[in-house]
Formats: structure tokens, C-alpha cells, sequence
């Protein structure tokens, strides 16, 4: 599961609000056993959902492949849990 955050500041004295940050935070189920488990789809029914799932597979296929390459000589994602499975930085341990 993918969240959208957004972080505003606001100024004290005018209440004036502007946009500092977005970030998408990425969940994964997990069973007993502390490994990833599958849960039941996101039912999308309006335009802006549609649009908005599409973006996060696409963030998830970017996320993914990034996975596989390692950057500057980091071990890639996978080598830094010693499991592929699942997201690593998410993993319990």
C-alpha cells in the first residue's frame, strides 16, 4: 500500500499555507512469520482514483527496478536484508 504525505508550513501570523514536501510512504502486509502477504485490491472507481493508481504503479515499478542496480557501489536493496522479498527497509529485524 502506497500513502501520499504532503508537509505544509503555515505562517503563524497570516495563517498563509504553502507546500514544502510530498512523499509517498509504502506499506507491505505481513503474515505471522514477519514475511509479505498479499491483501485485497484497492477498488478504483473514479477518473482521479484510475489516474492516481496508475502513478503509483508506475512509482512502483520505478522502485522496484532501482532494487535491482546498485547505486555507487551500495549493495543493492536486497543484499542489505539478505532477502528479496518484501520491501527491505520495511522488513521487521
Amino acid at each position: 500500500m502506497e500513502v501520499e504525505v504532503e508537509v505544509e508550513a503555515e505562517a503563524v501570523l497570516t495563517g498563509e499555507r504553502r507546500l514544502t514536501s510530498t512523499a509517498y510512504l509504502v506499506y507491505v502486509a505481513l503474515d505471522e512469520t514477519g514475511h509479505p502477504t498479499p491483501v485485497p485490491s484497492l477498488q478504483v472507481v473514479s477518473d482521479d482514483e484510475r489516474r492516481r493508481a496508475k502513478e503509483a504503479e508506475r512509482r512502483r515499478a520505478e522502485r522496484l527496478a532501482r532494487r535491482e542496480v546498485p547505486h555507487h557501489g551500495a549493495p543493492a536493496a536486497e543484499d542489505i536484508t539478505g532477502t528479496s522479498r518484501g520491501d527491505p527497509l520495511l522488513r521487521p529485524g
